[in-house]
């Protein structure tokens, strides 16, 4: 009998990754064009930026085993902080939706963060901590929230490599939610807004030239865009309050 024919494993290509292709490589201290510090590339075993390679080259040559990436003392602050405001965000809601009758927190109103009309998340649950569902609506267009929903559904995946995408486009998202929810896609238009929207709160980062989605600043879940856009919700009643104080004029004796 002829030997079989050896099968060829497919080797997957290094590619940089979301981190590198916007030059917050290991070993640098990036910033935002607000002078935020930002997230470095920790995946050096797969990157093939030449970062990594340069800053194994240097373990080998002190004879020392090579270290997981460690992020800037300035970025590890800052995301600590972020993480606490988070959860003291958290904290908050889940004690107004237990105790609706309980004083909201010291910053501001303890308003829901998700449309309950829209994820109809049971009464005392937390709508974050659980999968949004989307009713129908009577003219056939998507209700409201369900294209944010969808578009961070396929971002994350895409981060968790479930696609094999070199570019997570506008284009490449709007057929997979198309497929996804067995519909038109949305135009790419709209997922570009839904991208802005994310910028602004400081929730991920998208490339321009081609467009497309990096990366999330913090962690990719609904929990966190959530508490994210309750906190600007927060701050802009907070300061029209503040307006409003100073608007009033004394009464005249």
């Amino acid at each position: 009998m002829p030997p079989k024919a050896k099968t060829k494993t497919k080797v997957k290509k290094k590619i940089k990754s979301g981190f590198c292709t916007v030059g917050q490589c290991e070993g640098t201290k990036p910033k935002s064009a607000s002078g935020q510090p930002l997230k470095t590339c920790e995946n050096w075993q797969d990157c093939a930026c030449s970062c990594h390679e340069l800053i194994t080259r240097m373990y080998e040559m002190a004879d020392l085993p090579r270290e997981e990436p460690e992020q800037t003392e300035e970025y590890r602050a800052i995301s600590h902080r972020r993480h606490a405001e988070t959860q003291a965000l958290l904290d908050s809601l889940a004690l107004s939706r237990t105790n609706p009758r309980a004083p909201s927190s010291a910053n501001g109103t303890g308003d829901h963060p998700i449309d309950e009309r829209a994820s109809q998340s049971p009464v005392g649950a937390p709508a974050a901590t659980s999968e949004p569902r989307f009713a129908p609506t009577a003219t056939g267009r998507r209700a409201r929230g369900q294209l944010e929903y969808d578009v961070l559904t396929v971002c994350d995946e895409y981060v968790h490599d479930v696609y094999e995408w070199t570019e997570c486009t506008p284009k490449l998202v709007a057929e997979r939610i198309g497929k996804m929810n067995e519909t038109e896609p949305p135009s790419t238009g709209a997922i570009n807004a839904v991208w802005d929207r994310w910028e602004k709160i400081g929730f991920a980062v998208q490339g321009k030239h081609p467009s497309r989605f990096e990366f999330f600043q913090m962690d990719g879940s609904i929990q966190t865009l959530e508490m994210l856009k309750a906190r600007i919700k927060q701050s802009r009643r907070r300061a029209k309050a503040e307006r409003d104080r100073g608007s009033i004029r004394p009464r005249a004796r």
